[in-house]
């Protein structure tokens, strides 16, 4: 047997004994004890006494290492087995379970070889042992760590994959092979590429993750076995080891097709919106609560004489000649809901002054909360000439129907009064609001010609007179009136003489 240990370096053998001895103590980590062929302890070394919680002197040449065993093992002969195992095939190693000095329980790798003399003759066994509980908790919490991972990664509604740095696939998830319809040994180890329809895009998307660390919202066509597509969002991130080096890429590919069909309805639904916005004749605008513009149509940006990116973001009440009346109009609609036909005066880029009736309401989200205003800016100048031009009119219209000689009024189908002048007033004795809305056949003593009916007394009025209908005779400008008062006022008209 070839000596591991060169005899001729120490000139007396109590040094080599020595050598060995402290080789022995400084082993800490282990526990290396010599027994005899019974098993009886004749070596214990720093290691035993700080694994095990024995000192030397209880254990050597007093005890068996059989009290470092598990009681049940022993009772199953596990010591001896071991023994037995080791002449027969020169070593015996296994994790078993161990007893320190105070009861206490623990895993070991143990290794057990026959020791022989320097004659070749076995005289007993070297015992070595290492505590692992360390180890097999680290081991445990790894698996735990492992289980949960996997529960993560199966759990997740996205189908995930790793990839190598080449494109190579070396785990996926069920969802997965759900998305492409291979099975998951099917899978590892193929190339990822083969499992999208633009394999030039799906090779770019690992290469960018590879380029920049990360890729996001990547869209991909996924193509499963039986060539159904689904449009997918790939989001991808490289991973590295301990030391930093790059081990691949971890790819998460989310089904989108649902997502897309809801992204088209919006867009069709905004285009759509856009469309009413635009087609407007009025200027329409959006106001959050801090009275900034949010949205606007061409409408208004051509009433306001700016461009539609120069208007978002500024200020509402700035656009008008009456600033606070603005943001009053503004706060007013917070507060009651809406406002309609508020008038303010619009000052365009140019100079030009344009009177506007705004009407305007809140908007809200889907949750109810107030989220801004929609307001609508009528452009009224055409409005407001008609309506003075109305009222010219109509105050020239009255003061024709006042400066006749003759009592004047208008009555409906039913010859009930709806207008008198003052000259009427006068014949009558009554007032206009007494007047009006009673019969006109009332005041006259004829009532056939008065009503188109039989005759029959009149009403005496208070000055005693009584009011015949006037002739055709009554004059040319009268009737000239009157032709003008059928026109402008409809029903029948009317012209007394006393």
């Amino acid at each position: 047997m070839t000596s591991m240990l060169d005899a001729s370096t120490f000139l007396d053998p109590g040094d080599a004994a020595d050598f060995v001895a402290t080789v022995l103590e400084a082993s800490t980590e282990y526990s290396i004890i010599g027994e005899d062929l019974q098993g009886m302890i004749l070596l214990w070394n720093e290691g035993a006494r700080r694994i095990y919680g024995y000192e030397a002197a209880e254990v050597v040449s007093k005890l068996s290492s059989d009290v470092l065993h598990d009681p049940a093992d022993v009772a199953a002969g596990l010591p001896a087995a071991a023994r037995a195992a080791a002449l027969a095939d020169g070593k015996w190693e296994g994790a078993v379970a161990r007893q320190r000095r105070d009861g206490s329980p623990f895993k070991a790798r143990v290794v057990l070889t026959p020791r022989r003399n320097n004659r070749g003759e076995l005289v007993g066994f070297l015992l070595i042992s290492k505590d692992i509980s360390g180890e097999i908790k680290l081991a445990e919490e790894l698996e735990t760590t492992q289980l949960y991972t996997r529960s993560l990664f199966e759990s997740t509604i996205d189908a995930l994959m790793t990839t190598d740095p080449l494109g190579t696939i070396t785990d996926v998830n069920q969802q997965m092979a759900w998305l492409t319809g291979h099975a998951r040994e099917e899978l590892i180890g193929s190339p990822f590429k083969q499992y999208f329809t633009d394999q030039d895009r799906a090779v770019d998307g690992i290469r960018q993750a590879l380029r920049e660390g990360q890729v996001t919202n990547y869209e991909l066509t996924a193509r499963a076995k039986d060539d159904r597509e689904t449009v997918v969002s790939y989001n991808a991130r490289t991973f590295n080891d301990r030391e930093g080096k790059l081990q691949g890429v971890f790819a998460a590919a989310r089904d989108v097709t649902e997502h897309k069909a809801l992204e088209d309805q919006l867009r069709q639904s905004e285009s759509y919106n856009r469309g009413l916005i635009e087609a407007s004749k009025d200027g329409l605008v959006t106001v959050d609560d801090q009275m900034t513009i949010n949205d606007v149509n061409e409408t208004l940006c051509r009433m306001v004489g700016r461009p539609r990116n120069q208007i978002i973001g500024t200020s509402f009440p700035g656009y008008f000649k009456e600033t606070e009346q603005a943001a009053a109009g503004v706060r007013l609609t917070f507060s009651e809901g809406q406002v309609t036909n508020y008038v303010l005066t619009l000052q365009s880029a140019d100079g030009r002054e344009l009177p506007v009736s705004f009407n305007a309401a809140v908007y809200r989200d889907r949750a109810g909360e107030v989220r801004g205003i929609f307001a609508s800016a009528r452009h009224i100048a055409d409005q407001q000439e008609l309506e003075r031009q109305l009222r010219d009119s109509q105050l020239y219209t009255r003061s024709l129907i006042e400066s006749n000689v003759d009592a004047l009024m208008t009555t409906d189908s039913l010859g009930v009064i709806s207008d008198v002048n003052d000259r009427m007033c006068e014949m009558t004795d009554y007032g206009r609001e007494e007047l009006i809305g009673t019969r006109f056949a009332d005041y006259c003593t004829a009532r056939r010609s008065a009503r188109g009916g039989s005759p029959g007394g009149g009403r005496r009025l208070s000055k005693g007179a009584r009011l015949s209908p006037s002739p055709p005779a009554a004059g040319a400008l009268t009737y000239g009136i009157l032709r003008v008062l059928r026109r402008q006022l409809g029903g029948s008209v009317r012209s007394l003489r006393a």
